[in-house]
């Protein structure tokens, strides 16, 4: 089972005409739930949450973040995030492993992606297998070895023979 949780304003009731007559719920914060519920798939999750969810669960839930999304029809992104259980009943290792894997997303995001691949590594050492941790991983060892490859044709192009 997978779940998207998203909050905001929707059309709710019996849509349709007089013959045939459904309720249902409508409306842009309805698909948003829906993508998040599609896209625990794609993370290996079985919860996401968006931002607005995250405001109002945040002091008792300890949740991460998993990935920034952009939705059809809009431009900015989105923050979603992963709820991982209630705070007290967390262990302070699981806390400090969640600090080291959060503290890794943003310096991805902010690509510093080196800091970043060892950060993951290091919450890989401790949680195995986790399947955001692995993705993100993977992203930032594929965008270095970009930049890498891309760097001697940069000096190539500055120094010609």
């Amino acid at each position: 089972m997978r779940i998207g949780a998203h909050c905001g304003p929707v059309l709710v009731g019996n849509l349709g005409s007089r013959d045939r007559l459904h309720y249902t719920c409508i409306g842009d914060n309805v698909n948003f739930a829906s993508k998040l519920e599609g896209l625990n798939k794609v993370y290996g999750t079985e919860i996401l949450i968006s931002e607005d969810m995250y405001q109002h669960a945040r002091l008792r839930y300890l949740c991460r973040p998993v990935d920034f999304i952009t939705l059809k029809g809009h431009a900015e992104q989105a923050l979603i995030y992963e709820p991982l259980g209630a705070r007290e009943r967390i262990r302070d290792q699981a806390v400090d492993a969640i600090r080291l894997y959060t503290k890794s997303f943003y310096l991805m995001s902010a690509d510093h992606l080196k800091e970043a691949e060892a950060g993951f590594r290091a919450f890989l050492e401790l949680v195995r297998d986790d399947k955001p941790a692995m993705r993100h991983l993977k992203f930032c060892q594929e965008r270095l070895r970009q930049l890498d490859e891309r760097e001697p044709q940069q000096h190539q192009k500055e120094f010609p023979n």
